[in-house]
């Protein structure tokens, strides 16, 4: 079956989104087109959704977006958008960048290589994560590989946040798979800040 496809390049170095008439003008409308391509193509259909790779004010065909510093995305940004997709639901990622590239741009490097250090995670089943968030503004994705359950957590938001995750194995540990550091407990919730449109992924031998 063919997969369904989506692009939505929302990146105005920060300003509201003019690349569409969506009504979502954060860069979280990635995560939306997301699960709607998810509805349209219907159950058992993969999507696949193309990051920006590109800054609108790139090259010598916009001066007058140059003029307003429509960069590229910086990547933190980038990497939230990619996140942003794969927790709410895409099977693939892919990056765009337009004619006015002669290569392939390096900045995309960092994003692309982190994902593919990660393949062997992202491409495991997707379970119920033993972890949830407590505030909407954060999403979750959880996935099972060997023994161990790894959760990406997204900050969908603009804002500075404290993440706080009700546990369901609160004997459990957690750590957070960069730096492998234990990430903290309040009683039964894991407590950890989240910068805006942040991303921290968990994984615990509990979560088997």
């Amino acid at each position: 079956e063919s997969p369904g496809g989506s692009d939505v390049y929302c990146w105005w170095n920060g300003a509201p989104d003019r690349h569409s008439d969506l009504p979502n003008k954060e860069i979280s409308v990635v995560g939306d087109e997301t699960i709607k391509n998810l509805q349209a193509v219907g159950p058992g259909k993969p999507v696949i959704m193309t990051i920006q790779a590109f800054g609108w004010s790139d090259g010598t065909t916009s001066p007058s977006l140059a003029d307003k510093g429509f960069s590229y995305p910086p990547t933190n940004i980038q990497r939230f958008m990619a996140y942003d997709a794969i927790v709410n639901g895409a099977s693939g990622i892919l990056f765009y960048q337009d004619r006015r590239y002669r290569e392939i741009d390096p900045r995309v490097a960092p994003v692309s290589q982190e994902l593919s250090s990660i393949q062997h995670i992202l491409a495991s089943p997707t379970v119920e994560s033993s972890v949830q968030p407590t505030d909407e503004r954060i999403r979750v994705l959880a996935k099972q590989h060997d023994s161990s359950q790894y959760v990406i957590v997204v900050n969908r938001s603009s804002e500075n946040l404290t993440a706080k995750l009700e546990t369901k194995t609160p004997n459990g540990e957690w750590t957070f798979l960069d730096n492998k550091e234990k990430v903290a407990k309040s009683g039964s919730h894991l407590q950890f800040d989240m910068e805006p449109w942040g991303v921290r992924i968990l994984t615990s031998k509990a979560g088997k």
